[in-house]
């Protein structure tokens, strides 16, 4: 198998969509109104101090994020990089049902006086992000 068919089988699978399909594959599949509401998190780290981020972060954070719509997708310390750099040593993917959902553990009293000061304790590194669900009408599909 050439490079290229190794990166077109990888992304394939990374988007759903079957080896030899195309972009209108992709743009065809339908979606439901619930699943336009989704929103994606994505946080890249670089912890410094694993312990503090391991026994005082992620106990309390996920007991919290127990309590919402919350999928966690995909959380790694070694993700695969494709292209350019990525500067952290731990990324989490998570979904949300809804922006309101993220809103409500995000902006918790408890999240951000308890929890956040942890994190920011023990990661130089703190890039959050939300991407809303893909909605093929933005782009023409």
């Amino acid at each position: 198998m050439t490079k290229m068919t190794k990166t077109a089988a990888l992304l394939s699978v990374a988007l759903a969509v079957p080896t030899g399909g195309s972009a209108q594959d992709l743009f065809a599949r339908e979606q439901t109104a619930a699943d336009l509401d989704d929103v994606y998190f994505i946080a890249q780290l670089q912890v410094d101090d694993m312990e503090a981020f391991q026994t005082e972060y992620v106990p309390g954070t996920a007991a919290l994020l127990g309590e919402t719509s919350a999928l966690v997708l995909a959380v790694t310390p070694t993700p695969m990089v494709v292209e350019g750099t990525w500067e952290s040593n731990w990324t989490v993917l998570m979904r949300f049902d809804t922006q309101a959902d993220f809103d409500a553990f995000y902006q918790d009293g408890v999240y951000q006086d308890q929890f956040v000061p942890i994190r920011l304790r023990a990661a130089s590194v703190n890039n959050v992000v939300i991407l809303p669900a893909f909605d093929p009408a933005v782009f023409g599909g």
